[in-house]
């Protein structure tokens, strides 16, 4: 289940009818649509509903967003057996019910009084959560409404980004909560207090990761632990840590239906050593460099690309390979949220959405990082360094508190 009415607490409600009402409006002019249009049915449930207490839909619904001159109206039309959550959301101005007589009558006579010369629905080619709209009930619609309104239907793509990444300031205060939580198990965790080389193992370090998540009262959003040999996304595994291992973890909490994304190195020392050795900390320096000259294009205005081009080219001008993925991605309610990709232009991948501009209140995960073969290990090792920064009209904040070193484990 995605969205804030999985929680379905009080506070989210308030959160979300505030965002209903502040960031629909200024879409809907912003963008020169003239109605929102979402429907929902049981088992294909649009994935945007779980917002919009339109989740538990068994039969039809419809949640319509829309001007009646210059007042805002918020709609909705569901079967009489699914009212209640949409009047106990305090959404909605007006909840329609319909019984033998179907959802017809009641969506044509509004979309008829509304007139749209554009109506937004939920399908988008790149952004998942914009595409809950499904071809039966697509046909479905201009059954209904009659096939000269195929001409006004537009994607609702650019509002639901508009509506679900900027963050009004009560989400912020829950991501800069869950961001602080996350550093500080890190910190715990990736220290000689807790890691025990030749005892300690991945697996060790990721339960570790997940109880202090419960102690503080959260739940994982997930875990990656490479310990050794970079394996990308993968669940720990009983191989302990051993002095001249590089540790890599990337995790994230839920507080409160917000996520976090961090991604911190740590490296164990080797009898002898006092530092870091130098093939790796130049793998670090160069990281350290593309983390935060590409994390300066993080600004309102500019678009995904701007800042995994700079950090991209920063690791490949030092010698070593471009990473395989983007730079970094919007987080908020899902650690992969909708919004601009900070990616290359790699077409087939990520379509568009690197040339979406970014969005002051917006919140994203940097993360360029650096794979390479190691001679000495014979494998890949990689170095990731992750910050969660909020946009700004001019250069992010990163919340908390950043790694600006490798965490050294003795």
């Amino acid at each position: 289940m995605s969205g804030l009415f999985a929680q379905d607490s009080s506070a989210k409600k308030e959160i979300i009818k505030k965002k209903i009402n502040q960031m629909v409006p200024l879409a809907l002019k912003e963008y020169g649509v003239d109605c929102w249009l979402t429907i929902t049915r049981e088992s294909s449930i649009d994935p945007v509903s779980y917002d919009l207490s339109a989740g538990s839909a068994v039969a039809r619904m419809a949640i319509l967003f829309f001007f009646e001159g210059e007042i805002f109206k918020k709609v909705a039309i569901s079967a009489s057996y699914d009212v209640t959550p949409l009047i106990e959301s305090g959404i909605y101005d007006e909840v329609i019910a319909y019984k033998n007589e179907g959802i017809k009558p009641h969506l044509q006579n509004i979309i008829k009084k509304i007139n749209p010369a554009k109506i937004a629905l939920n399908y988008s080619r790149e952004q998942p959560l914009a595409d809950g709209l499904t071809y039966g009930m697509m046909n479905y619609l201009i059954e209904v409404l009659g096939e000269e309104y195929r001409s006004k239907f537009v994607s609702s793509e650019d509002i639901i980004v508009r509506y679900r990444s900027v963050k009004i300031k009560e989400e912020i205060d829950y991501i800069e909560k869950a961001v602080l939580i996350t550093q500080k198990i890190l910190d715990e965790c990736l220290s000689s207090d807790f890691i025990k080389p030749g005892i300690t193992s991945e697996a060790d370090l990721g339960n570790a990761l997940e109880r202090k998540t419960k102690e503080n009262g959260c739940t994982v959003a997930f875990t990656i632990v490479n310990v050794g040999a970079s394996r990308g996304h993968s669940t720990p595994t009983e191989r302990k840590i051993v002095p001249g291992d590089l540790i890599r973890v990337d995790f994230g909490v839920d507080y409160c239906g917000y996520k976090s994304d961090i991604q911190r190195t740590a490296y164990v020392l080797k009898e002898g050593e006092t530092k870091v050795p130098e093939r790796i900390q130049k793998m670090w320096d160069v990281v350290f460099s593309a983390n935060r000259e590409g994390m300066k294009m993080l600004k309102e205005g500019n678009v995904g690309n701007d800042s995994d081009r700079i950090a991209r080219k920063i690791i490949v001008d030092a010698g070593y390979p471009e990473y395989p993925h983007a730079g970094g991605h919007p987080i908020g309610f899902d650690v992969h949220d909708i919004g601009a990709i900070l990616g290359p232009n790699w077409p087939e991948r990520y379509g568009d959405k690197i040339f979406k501009k970014l969005i002051k209140g917006q919140t994203y995960a940097f993360e360029p990082t650096i794979y390479v073969h190691d001679e000495e290990t014979m494998g890949e090792l990689s170095i990731g360094l992750e910050e969660d920064v909020i946009i700004t009209e001019g250069e992010p904040v990163i919340i908390g508190k950043p790694q600006t070193e490798i965490y050294l484990i003795s």
